[in-house]
C-alpha cells in the first residue's frame, strides 16, 4: 500500500487541471482588466474633452444671447440667412432693414445690414458731425457683432462636430466593452461548465475514495480483532515474559532476617528500593505473581552489592542463595516508564494513594509516563504511550450506576473509563502489556504498612489462612496460623512477626 499511495492518481491530476485553469483565468483577466483601464482612460479624456465642448458650447449659446440682447432681438430662435419669419433675430432684423431701405433715396444693391448702413452712411454723411459720429459708431458696432456671431457660429460648429467625434468615439469604445464583456461571458459560462464537470468528476473520485477508506477501515477492524484473538490465545497458551531478573540473592541471614544481592552502587541502586523475590524454578520473570516467594527493600547499597530488609516471605519457600529478584520499576541504569489508569488505592482505604505512588517512583528512580487522574483528565494532557512504556497499570474503576445523583463523579468515572479504553488501544499498538495494581504491586514488592498485624496492637487485622495463594493475582499476606508453630521458626524470634524490621 505504500507503494500505491506515492503514485498520483485522477485526484492529483484533477487538482493539477484545476491549478492549470485557475492561472489562465487569472492571466486573461489580468489582460482583460488591462484594456479595460485603456479603454476607461479614452473614455474619460472623451468625457473630459466632450465637458470642454459642452462649455465652449454653453459660452458661445451665452454671448449669442447677450448678443440679441445687445442688438435688441431677444427671439429663441436666431434664423437663417434670408429668413422671413419675422419671430427670429435674422428675421426681425431683415425686415427692419426693408424698412430703413424705404426711407433711402437710393437702394443698396443687396439688402443687408453692411449695405443698408452704406446706403445711410451716403444718404446722410451731410448731416451734422455727431450725427455722422453717431452712424459711423453704429456700423462700427454691427462689424464687431457679424464677427463675433461668425466666430461664434465658427466655435459652435467646431464644438459640435468635437461632440459628434466625441460620441462616436464614446460609441466604439462601448461597442468595443460589450463585445469584450460579452466573450468574458461566453468564457466564463464555459470555465463554470468545465468547473462543474471537473468538480463532479471530483466528488465522483472522493465518494468511491470514501467507500475504498471505509472498505479498508472494516478490513482493518477485522484485521486487528483477528489479530486481538490471536493474541488473546497465543497469551493463554504460552504465556510469555520478556522480563528478565534485575538482579539475585546472594546470601540470607536468617537471624537478621537481611539478605544481600549482587547490585549496588555501580549499578545506580539506592536504599528504599523494594523488590519482588522470585522462586528459581520460576514460570518467567512477571509472568504470575504465584512464583513470587517475597519482598525485599533495599536498606543500604555498596559498590558491587546492597543490603535488604524481608518484607514478606512464604515461610515454606524461604529465600535462598541465587533466588531471582524483579521490579518493574528498576532496572540497572535505566529509567523505567509506567503508565497508570483507575483509581491508585495502595492500602485499600478507599483513598488515592497518588502521592505515595509518586514518593514509590522515586525511590526506584522510576517515572510516570502518564496517568489518568481521579476527575478522569489525563497528565500529562499531551502525554500518549509508546514504545519506551514498560508497563500500563490498570486500577480499580467503579461502576458509575453505584454514584447516582452524583453528576459529576459519575462524569469523572466515565472519563477514566473513556481514557482507559484509548490507553489499550495504544498499548495494543505499542506492545504495551497491561497489568493490574495488585499484580504491580506484587511485582515491585509493595507492602501495606497498614494492614501489618503486629502483637499487641489495638487493632488487630485478620490474615488470610493457608500458605499457598488461592488465586494468581493474589498478594502476598501472612500466611502465619493460629495453631502452635514449631520451635524451628520461634528460635529466631515470635512467628508472627517473622517480616523483619519495621
Amino acid at each position: 500500500m505504500a507503494g500505491s499511495a506515492s503514485k498520483p492518481t485522477a485526484v492529483h491530476f484533477t487538482l493539477i487541471v484545476f491549478v492549470m485553469l485557475t492561472l489562465f483565468l487569472g492571466v486573461f483577466a489580468y489582460m482583460f482588466y488591462t484594456d479595460y483601464q485603456e479603454a476607461v482612460v479614452k473614455l474619460a479624456e472623451a468625457q473630459r474633452q466632450n465637458d470642454v465642448d459642452k462649455t465652449a458650447i454653453t459660452n458661445a449659446l451665452q454671448q449669442v444671447t447677450d448678443l440679441k440682447a445687445t442688438i435688441g432681438y431677444e427671439f429663441a430662435d436666431v434664423g437663417n440667412e434670408g429668413d422671413q419669419n419675422p419671430n427670429t433675430v435674422i428675421g426681425a432684423l431683415l425686415a427692419d432693414i426693408r424698412n430703413v431701405a424705404g426711407l433711402l433715396a437710393a437702394q443698396p444693391q443687396r439688402q443687408t445690414v453692411r449695405e443698408v448702413l452704406n446706403a445711410l452712411a451716403s444718404q446722410l454723411q451731410n448731416r451734422t458731425v455727431v450725427a455722422q459720429q453717431a452712424q459711423d459708431n453704429e456700423q462700427a458696432s454691427r462689424t464687431n457683432f457679424q464677427n463675433q456671431t461668425q466666430q461664434q457660429m465658427a466655435a459652435v460648429t467646431q464644438a459640435q462636430e468635437a461632440q459628434r467625434t466625441a460620441e462616436a468615439t464614446l460609441r466604439d469604445v462601448q461597442a468595443k466593452h460589450a463585445e469584450a464583456i460579452t466573450a468574458l461571458n461566453q468564457q466564463v459560462q464555459n470555465w463554470q461548465k468545465e468547473y462543474r464537470d471537473a468538480l463532479g468528476k471530483f466528488e465522483t473520485l472522493q465518494q468511491e475514495y470514501a467507500n475504498a477508506q471505509e472498505d479498508w477501515a472494516k478490513q482493518r477492524r477485522t484485521m486487528q480483532n483477528t489479530i486481538d484473538f490471536q493474541r488473546e490465545q497465543i497469551a493463554q497458551l504460552q504465556n510469555i515474559s520478556f522480563e528478565t531478573p534485575d538482579g539475585e540473592v546472594q546470601y540470607v541471614d536468617n537471624t537478621t532476617r537481611h539478605v544481600w544481592i549482587n547490585r549496588g552502587e555501580l549499578d545506580y541502586l539506592r536504599p528504599q528500593v523494594t523488590f519482588s523475590v522470585f522462586t528459581k524454578e520460576h514460570r518467567g520473570i512477571a509472568r504470575s505473581t504465584a512464583d513470587v516467594k517475597a519482598k525485599i527493600e533495599v536498606v543500604s547499597v555498596g559498590l558491587r552489592s546492597a543490603k535488604c530488609k524481608i518484607l514478606d516471605e512464604d515461610l515454606e519457600r524461604p529465600i535462598a542463595p541465587g533466588d531471582p529478584i524483579y521490579s518493574p520499576l528498576w532496572q540497572a541504569g535505566l529509567v523505567e516508564k509506567i503508565a497508570f489508569v483507575g483509581i491508585i488505592d495502595l492500602d485499600g482505604d478507599g483513598v488515592s494513594d497518588r502521592e505515595l505512588l509518586k514518593e514509590i517512583m522515586e525511590a526506584h528512580h522510576a517515572q510516570i509516563k502518564l496517568q489518568i487522574l481521579d476527575d478522569g483528565t489525563r497528565a500529562p494532557a499531551e502525554a500518549t504511550l509508546d514504545v519506551d512504556t514498560k508497563f500500563l497499570v490498570k486500577g480499580d474503576i467503579p461502576d458509575p450506576t453505584q454514584f447516582a445523583g452524583l453528576d459529576e463523579k459519575q462524569r469523572h468515572i466515565t472519563a477514566m473509563m473513556d481514557e482507559l479504553h484509548l490507553l489499550q488501544e495504544e498499548a495494543k499498538k505499542f506492545g504495551v502489556e497491561v497489568i493490574g495494581l495488585n499484580e504491580f504491586l506484587t511485582y515491585v514488592g509493595f507492602r501495606n504498612q497498614q494492614r501489618v498485624y503486629r502483637p499487641g496492637q489495638s487493632q488487630p487485622f485478620n490474615l488470610n489462612a493457608g500458605s499457598r495463594s488461592t488465586t494468581v493475582d493474589e498478594v502476598f499476606r501472612d500466611r502465619a496460623t493460629t495453631n502452635p508453630v514449631s520451635g524451628r521458626y520461634t528460635g529466631r524470634g515470635e512467628a508472627t512477626q517473622r517480616f523483619g524490621p519495621q
